[in-house]
């Protein structure tokens, strides 16, 4: 099937501990991995505000939520403009998930993000309806 017509989404994601993938049929998806202990304050304070921050108790978690996100949107922005991704309404789920959902300042963006961190690694996907 040609990849323009084709009914499935597919997005990779890769750090030096592994890789990653998800597979959606008519549902754009985003995935992200990363190794927590190299993602800085910094980055995290340059891609995020304090009220995003403060929602969450470890908010490293961040950066692969909006990663996840931004890809899944079909990377409509630059990666450089991720902080212009605000997530929100993150709730506990069982097994150490969590989920959230996302909007830049202009709209909601549509669908919802999970992320769980595992053994030092965060994973994190979005799904678009």
């Amino acid at each position: 099937i040609p990849l323009e017509v084709s009914p499935f989404f597919l997005n990779i994601s890769h750090s030096k501990v592994g890789s990653t993938f998800a597979i959606s049929k008519n549902r754009r998806v985003g995935i992200d991995m990363e190794e927590m202990d190299r993602l800085s304050i910094g980055l995290i304070n340059r891609i995020s505000n304090p009220q995003e921050q403060a929602t969450l108790l470890n908010s490293k978690l961040l950066f692969p939520a909006k990663e996840s996100c931004w890809k899944a949107c079909e990377k409509q922005w630059n990666i450089s403009t991720i902080s212009q991704i605000e997530t929100f309404a993150w709730t506990a789920k069982e097994h150490g998930w969590s989920t959230f959902s996302a909007k830049t300042k202009d709209f909601n963006l549509p669908g919802q993000g999970w992320v769980c961190l595992i053994s030092g690694i965060c994973l994190s996907f979005f799904l678009c309806p």
